[in-house]
């Protein structure tokens, strides 16, 4: 799967737009900034989880994030998603972009 597709299923499940998924870092889009941070670390840890990419050629789709910060944001999702409520939506988005 591309990462192109994993951010448009992403983004379907968390109710926000690629777009906001992949605003470069400090780019401020209005309210709903935790289901966005959740949706973009969502789509990160999908991303590392079904391709073959490294660390910094998803960065490069990220809005030019740096490969420590993308290490960061995929070790701690899956805690932080079933913390802030957002597991529904993680299962959404991994049964869309899982293979079958």
């Amino acid at each position: 799967m591309k990462i192109a597709e994993i951010i448009h299923h992403t983004a379907e499940a968390f109710d926000v737009t690629p777009e906001q998924i992949v605003a470069k870092p400090g780019r401020r889009g209005g309210g709903g900034r935790q289901r966005v941070r959740m949706a973009r670390a969502c789509a990160l840890y999908l991303t590392r989880r079904y391709t073959d990419h490294s660390y910094g050629i998803i960065g490069l789709h990220f809005g030019g994030r740096n490969h420590s910060t993308i290490i960061k944001s995929i070790k701690d999702y899956p805690a932080r998603a079933s913390w802030y409520g957002f597991s529904e939506n993680m299962l959404k988005a991994q049964n869309a972009v899982a293979p079958r």
